[in-house]
């Protein structure tokens, strides 16, 4: 009886053991999987976080689906707008116009509430007036800006609707409201007359564009032809607009992807050209009106192809693309060609000698300013006279100033100055057959010297067939607006050009002295 019971409880220990040792094994392999899930979800965060895998590549043919444009899948409310505005902390979070926050403004005209007007209601996505506030202003991620004082007008040009390339905002756009509104309509406008072409060519779904940037763009769909027409730019409005949407998971792909990933793997090879095609040998004879005066900016034609093409041959013309529009590639292309190549298109003869002479060329002037460096103050209190020899030490060094782009040489002449001077003015022709000009009069000491640089370059405003008063002065290239050119203004130029990009775009920036007595930096696109 005794053994019995011993053995019932010798059982019951038993089972008990087994069914803790059960138990822990059944929670160790719970645990386990717990932590595979875990691992799998954190490489899947990783993923679409930080970039590791899958980071999708930017097209610049298809920038958003049609669906994208339209789609209220992130923001279907005007409080789902405004959460978002003060989870990422935007001075538009808090920010007031006409009684009603900004929240409502982006909402109300991205779905048509406020900007219906001429027949057209937008049914845009809210996200992409958010994308363009930030592409535009920095909106979103711009910290403790005074949205009401508004120093650098990001609110008053919230959209940068009715500030076309190079030329002054029109007045009539200004202010948050308008710009939400104006801007929503703007683009739905795009949208739904991309398939005719009507009102919006050359941006008509299925053609071909060339963008202000000089790439070839092929309009896929409506939403990019939209795009495309809003801001003609490759780099960076369309491509900064896809990031925005693609990177905040409010395009197709509703996972968020690091910014700086996209950045990585889109922009290591923006600008490489792994094989450029061949060329057409251009004789640039058939050019030398461009090659001397440049080109305008949005200029076309098969010129400027030929234009390209020769850049090229030189080895400065670097696009895959032969586009047949004087864009800011071309632009900058040109500056090199002028600095480096034909700086005038006789070249003086002193290329390949060591001893030359100060030579008028026939311009009035006492005689050759020679200056402490490149574009640097004079030398001395007077200039070099005609006909004075001098040996060459360095140079030619290629620089834009004084209304145009020389090549400066440093001389050491006879009289002991030693300084540089543009090589216009150099010759190795003896200087028994160089007449030095004559001397001034007495009277005339007291008068204004002329400089012995060629004329600046005589410019004159150009609307280029927009509608505004004129064309904005500024203090500097991308600075605040100091005043307002009229258009058909002439004047002279007296520095530039200089790149910048402000404003949303690359900008070409030139300052002039107009005949009405104002002195500025204008962009040059709206100058003849």
């Amino acid at each position: 009886m005794i053994q019995k019971k011993i053995l019932l409880r010798l059982s019951i220990t038993l089972l008990v053991f087994n069914l803790v040792i059960g138990t822990i094994t059944l929670f160790n392999s719970w645990r386990a999987s717990q932590e595979i899930a875990k691992a799998a979800l954190e490489k899947s965060k990783q993923s679409q976080v930080l970039g590791v895998n899958n980071i999708p590549k930017f097209n610049r043919n298809f920038v958003l689906s049609n669906d994208s444009f339209s789609s209220s899948r992130v923001f279907p409310t005007e409080a789902s707008v405004q959460s978002y505005l003060e989870k990422t902390k935007s001075p538009l979070k808090s920010f007031v116009a006409e009684g009603k926050s900004a929240s409502y403004w982006i909402f109300g005209a991205a779905r048509g509430v406020t900007s219906s007007k001429y027949g057209i209601t937008p049914n845009i996505n809210p996200a992409l007036i958010i994308t363009f506030l930030e592409k535009e202003q920095s909106l979103i991620s711009l910290k403790n800006y005074d949205t009401y004082k508004d120093p650098e007008r990001r609110i008053k040009y919230a959209m940068g609707y009715g500030c076309p390339d190079g030329a002054a905002c029109d007045a009539k756009y200004n202010g948050f409201v308008n710009q939400v509104n104006w801007a929503a309509y703007q683009l739905q406008f795009n949208y739904n007359n991309a398939p005719s072409g009507k009102y919006v060519r050359p941006y008509k779904l299925q053609d071909t564009i060339t963008t202000l940037d000089e790439y070839n763009v092929f309009l896929s769909n409506q939403a990019t032809a939209a795009i495309y027409r809003y801001t003609p730019h490759v780099y960076w409005g369309a491509y900064n607009t896809w990031k925005i949407m693609v990177g905040n998971g409010w395009g197709q792909n509703p996972n968020p992807i690091s910014l700086s990933q996209i950045d990585q793997v889109n922009l290591v090879n923006k600008d490489a050209n792994i094989e450029l095609p061949a060329s057409t040998n251009i004789d640039p004879n058939t050019i030398s009106n461009l090659l001397k005066n440049g080109c305008r900016l949005g200029q076309t034609g098969e010129n400027i192809k030929n234009l390209q093409r020769y850049l090229r041959q030189k080895g400065f013309f670097m696009s895959r693309e032969i586009t047949g529009m004087c864009g800011t590639v071309t632009k900058r292309a040109l500056e090199l060609y002028f600095g480096k190549e034909a700086q005038f298109i006789e070249k003086p003869a002193i290329m390949g000698g060591k001893t030359i002479f100060a030579d008028s060329k026939g311009v009035k002037a006492k005689g050759l300013n020679t200056r402490v460096q490149p574009c640097g103050i004079t030398a001395g209190s007077n200039p070099i006279n005609w006909g004075t020899k001098g040996d060459i030490i360095s140079g030619p060094t290629p620089k834009a100033c004084l209304g145009g782009n020389w090549n400066w040489y440093k001389i050491n002449w006879e009289n002991g100055t030693t300084g540089w001077s543009v090589s216009a003015y150099l010759t190795d022709a003896p200087a028994a057959t160089i007449k030095p000009a004559p001397a001034a009069p007495e009277s005339a000491v007291q008068a204004p010297t002329f400089t012995t640089e060629p004329a600046p370059k005589i410019v004159t405003t150009n609307s280029r067939g927009v509608k505004v008063a004129g064309l904005n002065l500024r203090s500097g290239p991308c600075t605040n607006k100091i005043g307002v050119i009229p258009w058909s203004v002439k004047g002279k130029v007296l520095a530039g050009p200089i790149a910048k990009k402000c404003f949303g775009r690359d900008l070409e920036w030139l300052k002039v002295q107009f005949d009405n007595g104002k002195t500025g930096w204008v962009a040059s696109y709206y100058l003849g």
